[in-house]
């Protein structure tokens, strides 16, 4: 409960205090999470996720690698336009780990009339993350990680935009509740011709439970809460992942607050070292999204640690 009680005061405060007036945002892709096993649990992800692929969500998760691993993810959006990515990570000793990747996002072509009143066909914003983390293992049951994302977005293939942004998070273990804590996109500015713009800041707490710890059922809940500089309220994303066998889980979750979406579902299969996912993201205005993650591991731990 003292978990639970410490991740809600600090979402609702910290904002006021690191982000202060957030003004306007640009970088929206940056709020865009792919993997389809968090967003199959209604993107509650940043206490349950581990290894590469939460790093999206919480950089403390590099702390517990499975082994050298590479993950592919794939997202089409609500409308025309595409989200896509390459993940790779290892362990570095017995404490820690490292991540980095690549993930692009395209609205498409859009097509306008020129001053000649000629139609032309463009690209209307395109985006180019690489990001590099580092997560370890700091005391007993508690991980810390920070990563370093660059940001580059063309708009109307004109406009270039150039940023580096920085995430910090950590995570707290203790039998089978696990707690997190993520602040995403801290103190940067994308500048242009205009002025500066604000980045969207992002302050992620979120609490999970692995039932099969205390008890026979295969099941692990979760619940994260979620607040974005560039929009009121906080949002509320909750889910749970079901093992129907030791090589397939299931997947669902809500999401509560916002305008486009509210539920999800998922499927994982795995078979020896690859692990397929796959996850629907509802649209409650537009179409809904599909996203898909192919990951493999190279072998086992504890052999690359050595």
């Amino acid at each position: 409960m003292r978990i639970i009680t410490i991740i809600i005061t600090l979402i609702i405060a910290i904002p006021w205090y690191v982000f202060g007036s957030a003004g306007i945002n640009s970088g929206a892709v940056m709020e865009q999470m792919t993997g389809a096993r968090g967003s199959g649990m209604g993107e509650a992800n940043t206490a349950s996720g581990s290894g590469v692929n939460g790093m999206e969500y919480n950089p403390g998760a590099l702390a517990e690698m499975q082994g050298m691993e590479i993950l592919m993810n794939y997202r089409n959006g609500y409308v025309e336009d595409n989200y896509g990515g390459i993940l790779f990570g290892m362990p570095i000793g017995e404490n820690s780990g490292i991540g980095v990747g690549i993930k692009y996002y395209t609205t498409g072509d859009i097509s306008a009339l020129n001053t000649l009143l000629e139609e032309e066909t463009f690209t209307g914003e395109s985006d180019l993350i690489v990001t590099a983390g580092y997560g370890m293992k700091v005391l007993e049951g508690f991980s810390a990680g920070i990563a370093i994302k660059y940001l580059n977005t063309t708009i109307a293939g004109e406009m270039n935009l150039n940023t580096i942004a920085g995430d910090i998070g950590v995570v707290y273990e203790h039998n089978f509740i696990r707690g997190g804590i993520s602040l995403q996109n801290l103190g940067l500015r994308i500048g242009n011709n205009t002025g500066d713009e604000g980045m969207p800041l992002v302050i992620r707490g979120g609490i999970s439970g692995r039932l099969k710890e205390i008890n026979w059922l295969p099941l692990e809940i979760a619940v994260d809460l979620v607040n974005y500089s560039n929009d009121e309220g906080i949002k509320v994303q909750m889910g749970g992942e079901y093992k129907a066998f030791e090589n397939l889980a299931i997947r669902g979750g809500y999401m509560a607050g916002y305008d486009e979406r509210t539920f999800t579902a998922g499927i994982g299969i795995k078979i020896g070292l690859l692990s397929v996912d796959y996850s629907y993201v509802n649209g409650t205005v537009l179409n809904g999204s599909n996203r898909v993650t192919i990951n493999y591991v190279f072998g086992e731990a504890d052999s690359i640690k050595k």
